[in-house]
């Protein structure tokens, strides 16, 4: 799996909690609409709290797996 560390775009919907839910994004100008997120961790890195979400799409015909 290739692992990249680029800041990206995103379009999220926010639930009643507040927990953000990513709907789509955009890496170096193409746009990935999310289709499933299917796991939601919390990591904390350099003091910094963040939610790393496990989405899958479709690209090309094949399901992709994107952590964000």
């Amino acid at each position: 799996m290739k692992v990249l560390m680029k800041p990206i775009e995103k379009i999220a919907w926010f639930d009643l909690e507040g927990v953000p839910r990513p709907v789509r994004f955009r890496i170096d100008g193409e746009v990935y609409m999310v289709h499933q997120v299917s796991n939601i961790s919390e990591e904390k890195l350099v003091g910094n709290r963040m939610k790393i979400f496990r989405c899958q799409s479709e690209i090309g015909g094949q399901p992709t797996i994107f952590f964000k």
